[in-house]
């Protein structure tokens, strides 16, 4: 087994540490908008405002806003509990919109401006930022929890607080240490003269800026600096942060996998699941249409078999009835036939006794003629 790394720095050489402060400073992009020179008769509470607000519109528009709101307010804490519309009325940019149109395009900017000057009210209990100037090292524990200002913000600040020098504090001695620069301390003056050394000069902001930066994106999440800034990864915690980093990510890679294909199992086995449902629902269905279709066959038997018999009943009466009707009908025809034969046997008689009375009429006349004629 290897020994296991040495936990006290090493610190490189002085030549080897201007070399690669120097590189820092060229290679590390500030990603935080900071001001090309300080807002003039401004305080540093109001210096942390532009700072803040620039993240929305320009370093000219920042300060006018603050400008603006230290006119109007002239208290801090009057803007700090004023209603993201009431500040997004002062707030200097070129959109022309008012009302809610125009809170709806400031808003996001009005609410950092009053998230930055409720961060300073809780973590100093007052809004003052002159404290800085009397305790860099103590004022350095406050803006790393200025989180709406950030690291690298607050270090422009501190760096206005000093005066222009280079502010020495708990945070930049740790990122120092640990990048082999400086070796670790609690003492601040023993830092301040730890740092005199490093600083290439007039390269104050700089420095401050962009240490500020890398202690500030060391543990950002996604994209810590020591991934994208090349120079980091020469020194011995660059080097091993950057180990355990990949390292970190390929476990992620890995668990994303698994993950992945316990995703494409679990959507694969409810797919099934779903097929399987919907084939259950189609028999389902297909036996319930059925049963619905018999139902109806033999309701429609049973109201055909009804029809049926009410029609042979139907007929049945039906072909009573005529016969009724037709033995009445013959029974009549049959009268009637009688009845003619009847009559005309009386009229056939009739008519022989006029005929038989007629003849022994016409005999007796004959006769009463011939009697006559015998008479003569």
């Amino acid at each position: 087994m290897g020994r296991s790394p040495d936990p006290s720095p090493r610190i490189l050489t002085v030549s080897k540490k201007t070399d690669f402060v120097g590189r820092l400073l060229s290679d590390v992009e500030i990603r935080t908008p900071l001001p090309t020179a300080p807002l003039k008769n401004a305080s540093l509470l109001e210096q942390g405002a532009v700072i803040v607000l620039m993240r929305h519109m320009t370093q000219k528009q920042a300060e006018s806003s603050v400008e603006s709101l230290r006119a109007v307010h002239g208290d801090w804490n009057e803007t700090r509990v004023s209603q993201a519309q009431e500040i997004a009325s002062h707030l200097k940019t070129s959109i022309r919109k008012a009302g809610v149109a125009r809170l709806n395009e400031l808003r996001s900017a009005s609410l950092a401006l009053k998230e930055y000057l409720q961060d300073v009210f809780q973590q100093t209990h007052g809004m003052d930022l002159e404290i800085f100037r009397d305790d860099l090292w103590a004022a350095g524990e406050i803006v790393n929890d200025l989180t709406v200002l950030g690291t690298t913000g607050g270090a422009y600040v501190l760096w206005l607080a000093a005066d222009g020098a280079v502010p020495a504090h708990k945070g930049l001695v740790r990122i120092l240490s640990r990048l082999d620069l400086m070796k670790p301390t609690t003492s601040s003056k023993r830092a301040t003269e730890s740092l005199e050394g490093l600083i290439p000069s007039g390269k104050e902001l700089e420095f401050t800026i962009t240490f500020h930066e890398i202690l500030e994106g060391w543990t950002h999440p996604e994209e810590p600096i020591y991934m994208r800034v090349e120079a980091l990864r020469k020194c011995t915690y660059g080097k091993k942060a950057h180990k355990d980093r990949l390292v970190y990510l390929k476990r992620q890679e890995e668990r994303r996998k698994k993950e992945e294909i316990r995703r494409i199992a679990a959507e694969k086995k409810e797919a099934e699941r779903l097929r399987k449902e919907a084939e259950r629902e189609a028999r389902r269905a297909e036996a319930e249409a059925k049963r619905e279709e018999a139902a109806r066959l033999k309701q429609e038997a049973i109201a055909k078999r009804k029809a049926d018999i009410k029609k042979k009943a139907e007929d049945k009466k039906k072909a009573i009835a005529k016969r009724k009707a037709d033995a009445i009908k013959k029974a009549e025809a049959k009268k009637k036939a009688d009845a003619k034969r009847k009559a005309d046997a009386i009229k056939k008689a009739d008519a022989k006794k006029k005929a038989d009375a007629k003849k022994k009429a016409d005999a007796k006349k004959k006769a009463d003629a011939k009697k006559k004629a015998d008479a003569k």
